[in-house]
């Protein structure tokens, strides 16, 4: 009972540090000195109409799975753990195309972003190694698999 219990906090902090994160470039980006926030406002990206719009649709796809993913992880539903694995992954994958700029912001988004990325990586883990989590939802998909192929089903 206990290791069911860390993992759902393990996967609540990983959402409270994403959200954090967001919640904190934005309201901490006052507290930067002027030269940085001069910089910050002279590279803002234009993107074009195109570009905004398919940056937009990736992000809606990720923050929808990852919402669905967290709930079915909560629920132990067996497909929560595939989509939460690419959700972080896909998180990971678009960043990385943003790294050829330096990113400004205070060490309070650091530190939250810090957070959220140890507890995903290792709700992550958690999800198909730790056996006591694991089994959790296989145990779920046995149960699943067993009420379709059930005789009372076909009735």
């Amino acid at each position: 009972m206990k290791i069911k219990n860390t993992f759902r906090i393990s996967l609540t902090l990983s959402w409270l540090g994403s959200v954090l994160a967001i919640i904190l470039i934005f309201s901490t980006r006052s507290q930067l000195p002027d030269a940085l926030r001069s910089y910050l406002h002279t590279r803002q990206p234009s993107l074009g109409l195109a570009s905004a719009l398919v940056f937009l649709l990736l992000v809606l796809i990720l923050l929808s799975s990852t919402i669905a993913s967290i709930v079915g992880a909560y629920l132990w539903r067996p497909w929560a753990r595939s989509v939460f694995t690419m959700a972080v992954l896909f998180g990971w994958c678009i960043s990385i195309p943003m790294g050829y700029t330096p990113a400004v912001h205070t060490c309070w988004v650091d530190i939250a972003s810090g957070i959220a990325s140890f507890f995903s990586g290792m709700t992550v883990c958690a999800m198909w190694f730790v056996p006591g989590v694991e089994d959790q939802f296989q145990r779920k998909q046995f149960a699943q698999q067993t009420a379709a192929a059930s005789p009372v089903a076909d009735r």
